[in-house]
C-alpha cells in the first residue's frame, strides 16, 4: 500500500500570541525524534479535534482488535527485521576482524 506507520512526538506549550485561533492557549509543538522533523499537529491547538480516521487507520485498527496485523505492515516489519539482522551480521563481522560494510 506504500504507506508506514508514523509517531510524531509534541510538547504543549503555552501560545506566545493574541490569534484569534487560539481556544485554550495551548498549542502543539513538535520536536525533532530521530531526524523526522515535524508532524501535521505542530501549532495547533491542543482542543482542535483530531482529523477523522482514514481507511487504512480503519482496517489497521479492525486487525488490532483481532490481534493481529495488517498485512500491508508485514512489509514494513520484514524490512526492519532484515535491517536489524545484517547490522547483528556486520558486528559479528568487526568483532571478529572482518571488518565490512554490507548495508
Amino acid at each position: 500500500s506504500g504507506h508506514k506507520v508514523q509517531t510524531h512526538a509534541y510538547l504543549e506549550v503555552m501560545s506566545s500570541s493574541c490569534d484569534l485561533k487560539v481556544i485554550s492557549g495551548y498549542r502543539y509543538k513538535s520536536f525533532n525524534v530521530a531526524g523526522k522533523g515535524i508532524g501535521p499537529l505542530d501549532d495547533q491547538d491542543v482542543l482542535v479535534p483530531y482529523p477523522p480516521i482514514n481507511q487504512l487507520e480503519l482496517k489497521r485498527l479492525m486487525a488490532k482488535g483481532k490481534e493481529t496485523t495488517y498485512v500491508y505492515d508485514f512489509l514494513t516489519l520484514f524490512e526492519t527485521a532484515v535491517m536489524q539482522s545484517w547490522e547483528a551480521f556486520q558486528a559479528k563481522c568487526v568483532d571478529s576482524g572482518k571488518a565490512q560494510s554490507f548495508i
